[in-house]
């Protein structure tokens, strides 16, 4: 299985995108900006594991526009 995350700036582009989705008999979810940041601190943290680097200065960043305190 595989994922494909597309990022759309357009609601009239969001919906033929989920409905090409259904057609083809394939999950489809919509992220909100929370789930987009989630994401992106997900991918730096998996990057830090795997380099043995990781920005602690983007984490406490991503981590802060999410409300938390540090």
């Amino acid at each position: 299985m595989s994922t494909i995350l597309i990022k759309s700036k357009d609601k009239e582009n969001d919906k033929f995108l989920l409905d090409l989705a259904k057609r083809l008999r394939l999950r489809a979810k919509v992220l909100n900006e929370d789930d987009e940041q989630d994401l992106m601190l997900i991918k730096s943290i998996d990057e830090g594991m795997k380099s043995g680097e990781g920005s602690a200065q983007e984490v406490k960043k991503i981590l802060g526009r999410n409300g938390s305190k540090i």
